[in-house]
């Protein structure tokens, strides 16, 4: 028995040996990578063969369907989606390519058939994205959507301002698209890192990403969500200086109020009091769809 167990310990010491070295590999400097853990168990789960970049951004999966790209015509929509853990994988629900119409997956330089997880952004579980994608088909304002998805969980507002490293990945993602795609809307989703940082450094450090944008070329309206949310109910509280500030950037030309995710998904539509349930998914795609098709009807 005692040599069983001593097997046994020595096999689990080698394991999480193995999994914080990994950690160290893709930039997750953590004595217990709980984010690599939970990646790999929901990835065996799904049985797909799958890489990450340094960023965590999924880059490859088994899973999806390489296609062809379609040729850019006025009725196709490319929306760029970034920001912190809900703007990528980490949703409960996985949509499938059954559930979405005409939803295309673009990841460097490559179309795919739309399903959860998204390739370009971090984390292997759900997304909304897509759904909000397939809004805006069923609206009638695009035939077809290209989504291009570069959320990174756990990300602070100044890592994407600009000068910074997420900055510089965003800004090469949208500028490379560009040169085959224009892009017609760009959906930014993030906040909830950033509860200690004051209001006025919020704005600050946002009008330099928008200013970022703007120098490449890309004149899309940004959609902007109010996100702040995220952790234990007792420690939260609504409006904030962050809410806030999100709210007077949509005062900026150029950025258009996308939905209210702090209102509309409470933490009972949250399945760890932080990302977004089925439910939840289902509300901020379709609030999202409804604000970026009220842009496009009326602008």
């Amino acid at each position: 028995m005692i040599k069983t167990y001593s097997i046994k310990l020595s096999l689990k010491i080698v394991l999480v040996c193995l999994i914080f070295f990994y950690g160290l590999g893709v930039g997750r400097y953590e004595w217990f990578p709980f984010s690599v853990i939970n990646k790999t168990k929901n990835l065996f789960k799904y049985q797909s063969i799958v890489k990450f970049d340094n960023f965590g951004r999924l880059i490859y999966s088994s899973n999806h369907k390489e296609i062809s790209c379609p040729i850019h015509n006025e009725k196709l929509g490319v929306v760029v989606s970034f920001g912190q853990s809900n703007s990528a994988n980490y949703a409960e629900r996985l949509y499938k390519p059954n559930e979405l119409k005409n939803v295309i997956n673009y990841f460097d330089g490559r179309c795919y058939i739309a399903q959860s997880p998204l390739l370009g952004a971090d984390g292997a579980k759900g997304e909304w994205i897509s759904l909000t994608a397939n809004n805006l088909v069923e609206k009638g304002i695009y035939n077809k959507v290209i989504i291009v998805s570069s959320g990174i969980g756990g990300t602070s507002i100044k890592r994407w301002a600009k000068g910074n490293d997420l900055n510089k990945m965003f800004i090469e993602v949208i500028s490379s698209l560009s040169k085959k795609y224009i892009i017609t809307d760009i959906i930014w989703h993030q906040g909830e890192s950033d509860k200690q940082t004051h209001g006025k450094v919020y704005k600050f450090y946002f009008e330099t990403l928008v200013e970022s944008i703007r120098n490449s070329k890309i004149n899309a309206p940004i959609f902007i969500s109010i996100a702040s949310n995220c952790g234990e109910e007792k420690n939260w509280n609504y409006p904030n200086e962050i809410s806030e500030a999100q709210l007077e950037l949509t005062q900026i030309d150029g950025v258009e109020f996308g939905l209210n995710t702090d209102q509309k998904i409470p933490f009972s539509l949250r399945y760890d009091k932080c990302h977004f349930g089925k439910l939840g998914q289902k509300i901020a795609a379709d609030e999202l769809a409804t604000s970026i098709s009220k842009y496009h009807k009326f602008k």
